[in-house]
């Protein structure tokens, strides 16, 4: 695992743990994304900036693991403004994880799609077995 050299594990992993959960949360919304902004803000075990190479790495890894589980690469944190898309970064590893990124557009739309579907689908089946 690549983390920024200044970072202890336990305080990555905590950080990673709760950028995930935040991630999750967001992908069984009704929105369905949330900003690098406010996912940066509900990591406490670490201060993250919005556009840190250190968020993007913690993006990086908690996508890989997703994307390994079957579950896509959680691909639900976007820029603010107009355009609502994922940044450079997740195309780049998109397109290293074998996905067609020739339209970024359809690509992204596809992986959230399919993310929403697995977490909304893991949610009913949890509230079932309540």
């Amino acid at each position: 695992m690549v983390r920024p050299h200044d970072v202890d594990r336990f305080a990555w992993d905590n950080a990673k743990s709760e950028a995930r959960e935040a991630m999750i949360a967001a992908a069984r919304s009704p929105n369905g994304t949330l900003t690098y902004n406010e996912l940066a803000r509900q990591i406490t075990s670490l201060r993250l900036e919005a556009d840190s190479v250190a968020l993007r790495q913690l993006l990086s890894e908690i996508s890989v693991a997703e994307d390994v589980a079957g579950r896509g690469m959680l691909v639900v944190v976007v820029h603010q403004g107009e355009d609502r898309l994922p940044g450079h970064g997740f195309f780049t590893l998109a397109r290293g994880l074998g996905r067609d990124t020739n339209d970024q557009q359809k690509c992204w739309a596809v992986e959230l799609g399919k993310v929403r579907a697995v977490w909304r689908e893991a949610q009913s089946q949890t509230q079932k077995n309540s």
